[in-house]
């Protein structure tokens, strides 16, 4: 197979990437557009016709990539996991200086980022709404959620800076930590003058107090640091 090389910065391409490459690109100007009218009309008030005109493509165009709306919000839900879990996933490098706890204290203030601004918060209630009335869209948010707790799970539950606990006890603060994330994807949209500066360091407090239950005891180290300011 013929291949393209930009030798300058070391990229060998080949047509086949290249293809999937504007494919995720076409995917991605869908799903945005798909989100910006799932935020103004919500996903009961928004059509097909409306995602094409919004995206700048033919419906045939979006049918190509996606079967219908519920399976264009299933790409939605999956492309915000995947940021999620790109900071589950940075918990164990993080960890070989500070270690896993500390690590996941730390990382906490980036999983709130994902929570913040109007746009993100008002997206992610229609979702959630369309989620209870709609069993298939349900599904994929049952699925994303439990994928993101047992990811972080995954991370922490063979450190040895745990102490002896069940699978159930450690999920469980996991889970306590999701529902002040989810929170605060509420709170976003009815007070989106929130003054975070003042709540931030408070809900990274109370995480803190969470995660530095699941540790083993420790003299030398008998709680977890605030994050520097």
């Amino acid at each position: 197979m013929r291949r393209n090389t930009q030798a300058a910065e070391g990229v060998t391409t080949t047509p086949t990437n290249v293809e999937a490459t504007k494919a995720d690109a076409r995917r991605n100007q869908v799903l945005d557009a798909a989100a910006e009218c799932f935020r103004r009309d919500g996903f009961r008030g928004t059509s097909i016709q409306r995602i094409s005109t919004a995206a700048g493509m033919s419906p045939g165009h979006i049918y190509h990539y996606f079967d219908n709306k519920e399976a264009i919000v299933d790409g939605i839900v999956r492309r915000h996991m995947d940021e999620r879990l790109a900071i589950a996933d940075r918990i164990v490098p993080a960890s070989v200086t500070v270690g896993v706890l500390q690590a996941a204290a730390d990382l906490f203030d980036d999983a709130m980022q994902l929570r913040l601004g109007h746009e993100r918060a008002s997206l992610a209630l229609e979702v959630l709404a369309e989620g209870i009335r709609n069993p298939a869209i349900g599904a994929v948010l049952q699925q994303a959620d439990a994928h993101a707790v047992t990811r972080v799970f995954n991370r922490l539950k063979d450190s040895p800076e745990l102490r002896p606990m069940t699978e159930a006890e450690l999920k469980a603060r996991l889970s306590v930590i999701h529902t002040l994330l989810d929170g605060l994807t509420v709170r976003t949209a009815v007070d989106p003058a929130m003054d975070m500066a003042a709540i931030a360091p408070v809900m990274a407090e109370v995480v803190r107090f969470v995660l530095q239950g699941l540790a083993a005891p420790d003299p030398e180290s008998p709680t977890l640091a605030a994050p520097p300011v």
